[in-house]
């Protein structure tokens, strides 16, 4: 029954890890494509289709940003010191950290199954 529960933990372990990292490199290429289709142009000389892809830009940078302050635990202090993509490098290197860990508990578990 143990076994099964870690199995089962692992499992999810293994599929948040790989959803967050999914789902931050989908975020970071949709704030990149469009911020360079807008360069800095002034949003009120923009048409209201740009507007609307500047606010849809705003929401997804901001679900990013609320992502990596989970990862990193910290309510979103580590972007503001270290930046962005250092964050995001960051935030990458810990959630391979945590599949790691989530592989070692696997192996773990199998060798104890033997034992």
């Amino acid at each position: 029954m143990e076994n099964n529960e870690q199995q089962v933990k692992y499992d999810l372990a293994v599929k948040f890890a790989h959803l967050v990292k999914i789902r931050i490199a989908a975020l970071m290429n949709f704030i990149k494509e469009t911020s360079e289709i807008l360069g800095r142009k002034d949003p009120e000389t923009l048409p209201l289709a740009a507007k609307r892809v500047i606010e849809e830009r705003d929401k997804y940078k901001h679900a990013c940003l609320e992502l990596l302050a989970r990862i990193h635990r910290d309510g979103g202090h580590h972007v503001e010191r270290y930046g962005f993509e250092k964050s995001l490098a960051d935030a990458d290197q810990i959630v391979a950290n945590l599949n790691q860990l989530a592989d070692n508990a696997a192996v773990d578990n199998l060798l104890k199954e033997f034992k």
